[in-house]
């Protein structure tokens, strides 16, 4: 299936949607994908975290609120979003998406990405866990989500996508419980 043109197409659609069709005291979401543009931890450079004027982490809350529509209650949430601690390049993205030995294809690829102004890329995971709030502010105008982010260490075993990670699925693990389980 596509994911439009900046692959986000699905990612944004379930985004906008969970509010609405998640138990507010319970609902839990979980989603693996790619995430276009991740804060890095390495340094601060614009170009990785911002993203058509929003920071990923903003981009993500304003999908969450964006897609009450006042038909129904959107439920207020904390997040996490855990992605790689060192994102890939926009260059060596479009080296693994383009046809190996086709440097047509991979101009095209690289292009592409350029014109949906991605700079990086990382596999990640987002959970999401709905909560229902004691604020009367807060239910008059929707759902609010509030995300963090954190960024999974690479060891000598690998990154956040390498199977036999321990280090990764320890600080996974260990961040979910401390934050929203």
């Amino acid at each position: 299936s596509s994911g439009g043109a900046s692959g986000e197409d699905c990612l944004q659609a379930i985004v906008e949607m969970a509010p609405m069709l998640l138990d507010d005291e319970n609902g839990l979401l979980a989603i693996v994908s790619e995430f276009m543009n991740p804060p890095s931890s390495l340094q601060y450079d614009p170009h990785f975290a911002i993203n058509r004027g929003y920071s990923l982490i903003e981009k993500l809350e304003h999908l969450w609120n964006s897609g009450n529509d006042g038909t129904a209650a959107a439920s207020s949430a904390d997040g996490i979003l855990f992605t790689n601690e060192f994102p890939l390049s926009s260059e060596t993205y479009a080296g693994r998406r383009a046809v190996p030995n086709d440097e047509n294809d991979l101009k095209r690829w690289s292009e592409h990405l350029i014109s949906c102004e991605i700079h990086s890329v990382s596999p990640g995971l987002l959970f999401v866990k709905c909560h229902s709030t004691q604020d009367p502010m807060e239910e008059k105008r929707g759902g609010i989500i509030t995300l963090k982010h954190f960024c999974v260490p690479k060891s000598t075993q690998g990154s956040i996508w390498t199977p036999h990670n321990h280090h990764a699925l320890s600080f996974t693990r260990q961040m979910l419980w401390q934050n929203i389980l």
